[in-house]
């Protein structure tokens, strides 16, 4: 016989689980991750990567100096950095609401990651740094869609174990 021990679902690890899903759940947790992202993207606005496509209109920046050598310096491009910043503030938001608002564990985690997926994956539609994924899509943009997939497979599992465990209480 194999002294390996299988691994199952016991209900200390369950409760491990639940510890930590309640403590994400809170203000430390998700919906805090947005501002400092956020900001993290001002910072690349400021070096002048993750640059955007060449702009015509009167919404840019110019560069005269850019940390990265590959930006195009005193072209106007399209601040990305500031719309997926500014998106971030947004989706905070969002998730401040449904953190308050829900009463469903892991709504504001599901509203950070499938709105943010959206942002990010629209959003590299307009980088004008090298692409860097294949067939048409940055690595980043593929990233989106496992992300989005996820949350909406998760909230659907807990959909569904929610409608499960109220059909089984009314019999």
């Amino acid at each position: 016989m194999s002294s390996r021990r299988t691994r199952s679902a016991s209900p200390r690890r369950r409760k491990r689980l639940k510890r930590f899903l309640s403590r994400a759940e809170g203000r430390e947790g998700f919906a805090s991750t947005a501002p400092g992202h956020a900001i993290g993207r001002v910072g690349c606005l400021i070096s002048g990567c993750c640059y955007g496509i060449p702009a015509d209109g009167g919404f840019f920046v110019i560069y005269r100096r850019a940390a990265d050598p590959n930006t195009p310096l005193g072209v106007p491009l399209l601040p990305v950095q500031l719309i997926e910043s500014t998106s971030l503030i947004v989706i905070y938001l969002l998730c401040e609401i449904a953190f308050y608002a829900g009463k469903k564990r892991g709504l504001s985690a599901f509203v950070y990651a499938a709105a943010y997926s959206v942002v990010r994956f629209t959003l590299e539609f307009f980088r004008g740094d090298e692409v860097r994924g294949v067939y048409g899509l940055s690595t980043s943009q593929y990233l989106s869609v496992v992300l989005l997939l996820t949350a909406v497979a998760l909230a659907g599992g807990y959909i569904l174990r929610q409608r499960k465990r109220k059909g089984s209480a009314q019999r």
